[in-house]
């Protein structure tokens, strides 16, 4: 599918050096092999790495390992205790001894949430190729997943005000990761239908256009369709196969297959 008339093509940065990049990089050898950071082997010939990056550190603890949920539950709790000691006539001194408690044990658990994501954020990256999306994930035990673009059902994004959001990617139901083998990387809430998806990304928007011209260009009978609603400040992107059909209507889904190891 050729590029619509107001968006520019899909940049080629090998061209003229390496990816843009994320708080990562790729490595380019000296043979011209090009590597995606952290992941041993190169890309084969012909393949040309258009993005890779990592989620930003701070909206990947506070949205996707919900340490907003944390510091409001103990927030509620210090209130609480509060209420209750004004209420019962607790003396000032053993009811300020009591929230200091409350602070340290609070600061120590949004401490270890923090710690969680900082390894979480180090561990990851994400990238994309003229021919797929790669994901490096896993703290303990690192794992590459590999998504061939003509094998994505469809993508989507979702924007956040502060600029970073996801890009999810929905497989196949006989082909989908589990969430347990994604988490935290996978859309929000989709526990029964895992999406495997770029979490925390800054300048989400810009990643999104990205894929969506690589699945065109991959895809030359693919079209993406973009909707948005204002409401809930959600995009989408959807990926479909252009079968017979009547003037004016959308198009079908693109075909379900296997998805890469």
């Amino acid at each position: 599918m050729a590029p619509s008339a107001d968006h520019d093509p899909v940049p080629d940065h090998h061209a003229g050096g390496s990816a843009p990049q994320q708080g990562t990089g790729s490595s380019d050898q000296e043979d011209g092999s090009v590597y995606i950071q952290g992941i041993d082997e190169p890309l084969p010939p012909g393949e040309k790495l258009l993005w890779e990056g990592r989620p930003s550190l701070v909206p990947l603890a506070l949205r996707a390992l919900h340490l907003r949920v944390f510091l409001f539950y103990w927030g509620l709790v210090g209130v609480g205790w509060i209420g209750h000691g004004l209420a019962t006539g607790r003396a000032g001194t053993d009811l300020m001894a009591d929230l200091t408690w409350l602070l340290v044990v609070g600061a120590l658990g949004s401490a270890m949430v923090f710690g969680l994501a900082w390894a979480v954020q180090r561990s990851t990256t994400y990238a994309l190729t003229n021919r797929r999306v790669v994901m490096r994930i896993g703290v303990a035990l690192p794992a590459v997943l590999n998504l061939p673009l003509e094998k994505v059902e469809a993508a989507g994004y979702q924007a956040h005000r502060d600029g970073t959001g996801e890009v999810s990617f929905q497989l196949p139901k006989a082909e989908q990761v589990g969430v347990f083998f994604l988490w935290p990387h996978h859309r929000p809430w989709r526990w029964g239908s895992p999406e495997p998806a770029f979490r925390a990304l800054p300048d989400v928007k810009e990643v999104a256009e990205l894929v969506r011209k690589a699945a065109a260009a991959a895809l030359p009978e693919a079209s993406l369709g973009e909707a948005a609603q204002e409401s809930s400040r959600k995009e989408s992107l959807d990926q479909r196969r252009r079968e017979p059909r009547a003037p004016g209507r959308g198009a079908g889904r693109l075909p379900a297959t296997e998805v890469g190891s």
